[in-house]
């Protein structure tokens, strides 16, 4: 699978929280986390944004191994603004991130 996150992406995340000019194997070392740690505040708000239903028909396709991952898509895809939601909360993090760095 082709990855969707091209260098300058990762250029542009690092200089954005106040990491510019790391290495090639600072960066291999520290993209993992960062990505790790952003997946887990665009997943912490889509669930914030299901309703009771959504999160019960969530947690049974999450143990759907077989047809788990497209009941899923379509659960997402029924919340109102989510996408919007998350860039609203991945920017939010990456700023936080931002002025913890310059307390470093």
């Amino acid at each position: 699978m082709a990855s969707l996150i091209t260098k300058q992406d990762i250029e542009r995340m690092f200089a954005g929280i106040g990491f510019p000019g790391l290495t090639e194997a600072e960066k291999s070392e520290m993209l993992p986390k960062l990505l790790d740690h952003l997946n887990e505040v665009a997943m912490r708000t889509v669930l914030q944004n299901m309703s009771g239903e959504q999160l019960a028909q969530f947690e049974t396709a999450v143990d759907d191994a077989l047809g788990g991952e497209q009941k899923i898509q379509d659960i997402v895809a029924d919340i109102p603004g989510l996408q919007r939601k998350i860039e609203e909360a991945v920017t939010e993090e990456v700023a936080t991130m931002r002025e913890a760095r310059k307390l470093i």
